[in-house]
């Protein structure tokens, strides 16, 4: 299976999870720029943002059995955005366990990578008023 069916797979399976809902789940091009990020009573709607990895060999193949066997490994990076910390975190770790350990057909069961991060973007007047929580999975798939 290639490794963008199983983009595909976890990208629909975010959307399909109640426990984030009502937040949209975007791919990262097409999610909303700043300035056009919905907004109810002046707060900004929180939502995801899907980001594809690239895929890399992965050192257990090394090239025996062909190049379009070996296995490969590749990521994907999940970011919430939402109007303050709680929610982001809130929603980051229902997604965290949602993916934590799941397997798609063709692939690995899916790892939590070295690299989560909590941030928040603030306006013109110095105050947040975006929060972000990002983690990073991986897996090993063949091409």
């Amino acid at each position: 299976m290639a490794t963008l069916d199983i983009d595909a797979l976890v990208l629909a399976d975010l959307r399909a999870l109640a426990s984030i809902a009502p937040a949209v789940v975007y791919e990262d091009d097409e999610a909303p720029m700043e300035d056009q990020i919905p907004s109810v009573g002046g707060q900004i709607v929180a939502h995801v943002i899907f980001h594809s990895g690239s895929a890399e060999s992965s050192k257990n193949g090394r090239g025996i059995v062909g190049v379009e066997l070996d296995p490969i490994q590749n990521y994907f990076i999940t970011e919430v955005v939402a109007p303050n910390k709680a929610i982001a975190k809130k929603l980051g770790d229902r997604i965290v366990q949602r993916l934590l350990g799941r397997k798609f057909s063709g692939a690995t069961a899916l790892e939590l990578g070295p690299r989560q991060m909590y941030r928040s973007v603030s306006n013109e007047s110095n105050v947040p008023n975006t929060y972000h929580y990002a983690a990073l999975f991986r897996y090993i798939t063949n091409l």
